[in-house]
């Protein structure tokens, strides 16, 4: 692997992945364009593999180069510019606000979720400092003027992952249940299509209340609620329901603190006559499921075929020649990909201290269709739920499986997730 890790997935864009991130901060109080401004821009420097701009190698590979121009910081617009454009000054990141909500423009190629997220803390924390002249208690946010961590922009070596092998499950492959035609409408049909997400806002309490006394973790929690929405709302010639949930292993490479997104994807079947299950035994059944996935000898398998791709992806010559390869074998969107039938992502609980105080919602909106990202503020806990048309029987059904376990919550939307796109010509 020649080039800088994440640079690779820029090969695979198509018009099903943007992969772009947008992350949206809804704030107590009106956005201050100046202080946000000097803000990310102080911010961001702490960050110094986010400060560059794409370019090219002679044989045609994406390559960063330093950019010390200003990060910038516009009002949205109706249609917000792309990444890597003279309007944001050729950087893969940008920022825009409109009344109380920072959304924070991201390419997947800097990072993933995990990588990105103490850049956003550390914007964050900047902001409330430029705005409001106080030092927030926060201290597990890194701070403007504090040192890099030893392994923060650390690359795994591929020794790690050469005993890694694939995990196999009979269920994976039998008659499952397609959203393949929400997705063709979501593309190509003008009467359909609606890439939107809402915003549901839960107690923290309440959820771990019920997570605690059903044998579940978060993460699994809202697998089986979609599980249980899928039932309601799919058609019965699809017995198997598959939930797909990311797995971080840096912990099992020894570089915990790396903005580099080394990701592992668990799959978890059930039958649809699971959906009589209580949610303990739902819950018992899932967790396992995760547990078992997300130990080394699998769960480092997929950075191996990772790994093994983007080695390929150097031996082909030009541009449009490796966009072709990686089209045809990206391990996300290949002729070999995997997918569940919907997905659920949990970044995991980050101590925002005092920053909490500030913030009035917190979500990750992405591309994808039948999608949780959930996300922990405080004492709250976000789910931005994603699709790609234009309906509300998805929602209604989540919402009714909601208020079968007695769960309260708060619902905005739907949103246009007006995602931009990578300019790479």
């Amino acid at each position: 692997m020649k080039r800088t890790f994440d640079s690779y997935c820029l090969y695979s864009i198509s018009q099903f992945s943007t992969y772009v991130i947008r992350n949206r901060f809804t704030m107590k109080d009106e956005v201050d364009e100046n202080a946000l401004r000097r803000a990310v821009n102080i911010a961001t420097r702490r960050y110094p593999y986010f400060m560059v701009k794409l370019s090219y190698a002679e044989d045609g590979s994406y390559i960063f180069e330093p950019n010390d121009s200003d990060i910038v910081v516009i009002r949205s617009g109706k249609k917000n510019p792309d990444l890597c454009t003279e309007q944001v000054n050729n950087h893969l990141l940008y920022v825009d606000y409109e009344g109380r909500d920072i959304y924070f423009n991201f390419s997947h190629a800097l990072a993933g979720g995990k990588g990105v997220t103490p850049w956003l803390m550390t914007c964050i924390y900047q902001y409330v400092v430029e705005k409001y002249n106080v030092l927030p208690n926060a201290p597990a946010i890194r701070k403007p003027d504090s040192a890099m961590l030893p392994d923060e922009n650390a690359v795994a070596k591929y020794e790690q992952f050469e005993d890694a092998v694939l995990y196999q499950n009979s269920k994976l492959k039998q008659n499952r249940a397609s959203l393949v035609k929400d997705y063709i409408n979501g593309l190509f049909n003008p009467f359909k299509k609606s890439h939107e997400y809402y915003i549901f806002e839960f107690k923290q309490e309440d959820i771990i209340n019920l997570v605690k006394g059903s044998d579940n973790s978060v993460n699994s929690f809202f697998d089986i609620l979609m599980f249980q929405t899928m039932c309601k709302v799919l058609p019965d010639k699809g017995d198997i329901i598959i939930a797909e949930t990311a797995h971080n292993p840096v912990a099992d490479l020894g570089i915990p603190n790396t903005r580099n997104n080394y990701l592992s994807h668990v799959l978890i079947p059930y039958s649809r006559q699971m959906a009589d299950w209580d949610i303990e035994k739902l819950g018992t059944l899932t967790r396992g499921a995760i547990i078992l996935q997300s130990d080394s000898m699998y769960s480092l398998y997929e950075c191996k075929r990772q790994y093994r791709f983007d080695e390929e992806i150097d031996k082909v010559n030009g541009k449009a020649a490796k966009q072709k390869y990686a089209k045809k074998n990206s391990l996300s969107l290949g002729k070999d990909a995997t997918h569940g039938t919907f997905i659920v992502n949990y970044t995991g609980y980050m101590d925002w201290g005092e920053l909490a105080d500030y913030i009035e919602s917190y979500v990750h909106i992405v591309d994808g269709h039948q999608l949780l990202e959930i996300s922990a503020l405080g004492d709250r806990i976000f789910c931005c739920y994603h699709q790609v048309i234009r309906t509300d029987k998805y929602i209604n059904a989540f919402q009714d499986i909601l208020r079968q376990h007695n769960i309260e919550y708060k619902i905005k939307g739907p949103f246009k997730k007006n995602l931009c796109k990578h300019k790479l010509d």
